[in-house]
């Protein structure tokens, strides 16, 4: 596949991870391929080898930033972080890179909205992907379980039922996990997999988040 097709693919595979999170997707239901590709375009994304960055409003409160050059670019991307001032109601951003960005450049952008935050008395929230990792969907896989979260009441009785009075005593799940990341588990959260088996049936197992 070419980059633009990994693009729309990855925006499709965003699609499906909003719903899933049950996110408001009045404004990202409108989008069209084309629609994509001329916002692309628009950013100047085939003016060179470089790549681009170039926004896509999600919803009234979210935005997808695609940085899209093989270099992290801090002083482009402090563009759009700017934009955030015109916008009032946004309080969520999606990061897609190109290439996986090192732990320097992840502490910088953190830095950055949470020097906005400081300043707005906001809280902007920011998630970031590796456009590979957006290329298809790991819920959907063979081998990965369903996963659901539980809400605190039913976390309670879980740990009711089961006398667990510490919660570390349960199998752990990351929030870096791809998984976790997809749904936007938290730590703190406990998590329910059931796993289908020819043999036993259903298995159910929980996880605790951290």
């Amino acid at each position: 596949m070419t980059e633009k097709d990994n693009i729309l693919t990855s925006f499709n595979i965003l699609h499906e991870m909003f719903k899933d999170r049950k996110y408001d997707l009045s404004i990202m239901n409108t989008y069209s391929d084309n629609e994509i590709q001329m916002i692309m375009d628009e950013s100047g994304y085939d003016k060179g080898s470089n790549g681009s960055i170039f926004q896509i409003m999600m919803n009234k409160n979210m935005k997808l930033i695609y940085h899209m050059k093989s270099k992290y670019m801090k002083g482009e991307l402090q563009k759009f972080l700017n934009s955030i001032d015109e916008e009032e109601d946004i309080n969520h951003i999606i990061f897609v890179f190109k290439e996986k960005i090192n732990s320097n450049n992840e502490k910088n952008i953190k830095s950055l909205i949470a020097q906005y935050n400081d300043k707005t008395r906001k809280h902007v929230k920011v998630e970031m992907f590796e456009i590979r990792n957006l290329l298809f969907n790991i819920t959907k896989h063979s081998y990965v379980p369903k996963h659901v979260l539980l809400s605190t009441t039913e976390a309670e009785e879980v740990y009711d039922k089961y006398s667990i009075k510490n919660k570390t005593q349960l199998p752990i799940i990351y929030k870096t996990d791809p998984v976790a990341k997809y749904f936007d588990f938290k730590s703190g959260e406990l998590i329910k997999i059931t796993r289908g088996s020819t043999a036993i049936g259903e298995s159910i197992t929980y996880r605790y988040c951290v």
